[in-house]
């Protein structure tokens, strides 16, 4: 980064953001060396000139840009000249009025978690060619827009935590039959056995986070149990397993 305008990374540090070399950790052999990653500091306000100041950093250098915990105070239309690998927009106000998030093609990682998308969004994102990993958990998606996903064939890792599980949402899920993780952590008072039997169809799915409620009995779990090496994480997902060629990245 020692290369990049001075004029630039001091700017944009006055305007609470962060810069990383975005082709460490889990980035390695996927960004290029010259990768840049920028995270801001929680509760920053982004203006148009702060994209104006990212869109200054070369375009194929900015692999990443977390704006999560921040005030999104203009559009972020910008970002579609971006060539982001992946975006963090979780714990904003954000809403995708100008259906800018089906437009960033290269995206592999994208968290919405706690923001104000619904089930009329993500058939834009299923439509995203290299998607690979999507959280959404918090939202106002529903069993409607978890089935608009089974057009992503390339989605390996989706998270659900803190939404309003119910047997219609784990019978969309279920259509999903390539995921390897899932997080379902949440609220679940309303699942039975039958939501649960229709996850017996992931052969794929090597994680699964969630709090069994007592409306699901012990069979139907030991059932799931029953998927070959699937690992169960009573809780999030983050951090506490890696099943191989398989990583799930947090920022």
């Amino acid at each position: 980064m020692d290369d990049l305008e001075a004029s630039i990374v001091e700017a944009l540090g006055r305007r609470g953001a962060v810069l990383h070399d975005a082709y460490r950790g889990p980035w390695v052999g996927i960004a290029p060396k010259t990768g840049v990653g920028v995270s801001f500091k929680p509760e920053v306000t982004i203006d148009s000139e702060t994209l104006r100041l990212l869109g200054a950093i070369p375009r194929p250098r900015l692999i990443w840009i977390s704006l999560a915990h921040t005030v999104l105070a203009t559009d972020l239309a910008p970002l579609r000249d971006y060539d982001l690998r992946a975006l963090a927009l979780n714990n904003t106000n954000f809403i995708d009025k100008g259906r800018v998030l089906p437009e960033l093609k290269n995206l592999r990682w994208l968290n919405l978690y706690c923001t104000q998308i619904a089930d009329t969004d993500i058939r834009g994102l299923a439509q995203l060619p290299q998607l690979e990993q999507l959280f959404v958990g918090g939202t106002n998606v529903t069993h409607e827009g978890v089935r608009e996903l089974a057009q992503c064939k390339t989605l390996k890792y989706l998270d659900l935590e803190a939404s309003k599980i119910t047997d219609e949402v784990l019978k969309a899920v279920s259509v999903l039959e390539d995921l390897e993780g899932l997080n379902i952590a949440g609220s679940m008072a309303e699942v039975s056995d039958e939501g649960v039997n229709a996850l017996l169809a992931m052969r794929h799915l090597r994680l699964l986070g969630f709090h069994p409620p007592p409306s699901i009995s012990a069979a139907a779990v030991e059932r799931l149990r029953s998927i070959p090496g699937l690992n169960f994480i009573h809780g999030g997902c983050a951090g506490l397993f890696r099943p191989k060629d398989f990583k799930v990245y947090f920022f």
